[in-house]
């Protein structure tokens, strides 16, 4: 990827070998298809790399903060195991438990599932029963895992489900007031009226402030005099 970004002659050289192949009868279809779509990747991380280089301080700092957030990240199962009252004996165990989740979620993404789900907890508690043979039972390692994959993708996917339809609802909401406030305006302007019903209309839908509804007969009944 490195030198995909850094070097034409990568990008060239991949581009090259890909057209190469679409010589080839039973490829060229799927190829010529794919074609356009590699040379748009391609060149977009050129650009990408572009933009890195020439601010490299930001850069190291967003590697930083990624960093530290994959280490917690993956630390979990480590707290989670020693919540269950496992101990362990050397950091190299820790170690092996660490590299354990990353190993169960790219182990099993050939998976049809929505985050490869069964999948990777299977994976996953075979590798912890694994590396703790005799110490660890498979009930344990069961459990762990389903610990694991709450906190770190069912929980998260609850949460975002939540999050994002009160947005939608939210944004709806207000996308529907926009309307009713832009069809009065163009109404009034229509019949020749100043849009100062507009404010009111907008007001009038504002239940966060009480007393502009109380507010509302007295410029109501200013505005008819002025219209």
């Amino acid at each position: 990827m490195i030198a995909l970004g850094c070097s034409k002659t990568v990008r060239n050289g991949i581009i090259g070998l890909t057209k190469l192949l679409g010589k080839i009868k039973f490829l060229k279809k799927p190829i010529e298809k794919a074609l356009p779509s590699l040379i748009e990747y391609c060149d977009n991380a050129q650009i990408g790399f572009k933009h890195i280089a020439s601010d490299i301080p930001t850069f190291l700092k967003a590697f930083l903060v990624k960093l530290i957030t994959m280490i917690v990240y993956y630390s979990i199962p480590f707290f989670l195991m020693l919540s269950v009252g496992m101990r362990f004996s050397s950091f190299y165990e820790f170690i092996l438990v660490f590299f354990g989740g990353p190993f169960a979620i790219t182990s099993v993404v050939f998976m049809p599932t929505p985050g490869g789900t069964l999948g990777i907890e299977y994976a996953f508690a075979i590798v912890i029963a694994a590396i703790f043979a005799g110490n660890f039972s498979r009930s344990d390692a069961s459990g762990v895992t389903l610990l694991w994959r709450l906190l770190t993708f069912y929980m998260l996917m609850l949460f975002s489900f939540v999050f994002s339809a009160w947005f939608e609802k939210m944004y709806s909401k207000q996308e529907k007031l926009k309307d009713k406030a832009d069809g009065i305006e163009k109404r009034l302007k229509e019949e020749n009226r100043p849009p100062a019903i507009r404010s009111l209309f907008v007001l009038e839908r504002i239940p966060t402030f009480a007393t502009h509804r109380a507010l509302l007969p007295c410029i109501w009944t200013v505005l008819k005099q002025k219209i």
